[in-house]
């Protein structure tokens, strides 16, 4: 009997012949046949006529693909890219400057400046004139343009015991342009001030556009 098993095997072996098999195929499966009441495994390649022996072998065929496997751990962060390029600047930009004290007189003192580059601004100004002359007298801020007139125009009345008052502004601006926001005092003859400025802000916020609304 082990004469024949043996004789049958080497049999089928040689039948195959020597060549080059595709296996697994196009598809990933693998053919193969089994030797009945035995279970030795060959494999074949039916695209080039290899077949199992009907009457000794039973076909057998598996796909050479197994299971999902566990995720591995995550690797290493990769290393940083090149910086890009600066991009355009947006619709909204904002400018300020600040001072804080300042002795004001009759002649107009230059508070605060903005250079402004091309574009549409709202603009704010806030000063806080105080007056420690001794006699009331008034005191007025102004914001305007270069080479042009005013902007805007704010006033107050102090008494002369150190009364002060924070004046507001705003106005909107078009682009190159130079904004100052000036502040004097305005004395009876006679009178030599003691007026101080203070908490002196300048800002301007660039916009896209500006939508005028009609008020009652």
């Amino acid at each position: 009997m082990k004469r024949l098993i043996i004789g049958v095997i080497t049999g089928l072996a040689l039948a195959g012949g020597v060549a080059y098999a595709t296996i697994p195929d196009s598809s990933g499966v693998i053919h193969a046949c089994m030797l009945n009441k035995i279970g030795t495994i060959r494999l074949i390649d039916p695209s080039a006529g290899q077949r199992c022996s009907s009457s000794l072998e039973t076909a057998v065929s598996w796909n050479e693909r197994g299971q999902q496997g566990v995720a591995g751990p995550a690797g290493l962060a990769g290393p940083a890219g090149p910086k890009g390029d600066q991009g355009d600047r947006g619709p909204s930009n904002a400018f300020q400057t600040v001072s804080s004290f300042k002795q004001l007189s009759e002649i107009a003192y230059d508070a605060a400046t903005l250079t402004l580059p091309a574009g549409t601004f709202v603009v704010f100004a806030k000063a806080t004139p105080q007056n420690w002359s001794g006699e009331e007298a008034s005191s007025n801020c102004s914001l305007r343009q270069a080479g042009f007139g005013g902007l805007d125009t704010s006033w107050t009345t102090l008494q002369g015991n150190g009364e002060l008052q924070t004046l507001a502004l705003q106005a909107i601006d078009s682009g190159p342009d130079t904004v100052t926001l000036s502040c004097r005092v305005n004395t009876g003859a006679g009178v030599q001030p003691n007026w101080w400025l203070r908490d002196v802000s300048l800002t301007a916020i660039q916009v896209d556009d500006v939508d005028f609304q009609g008020g009652s």
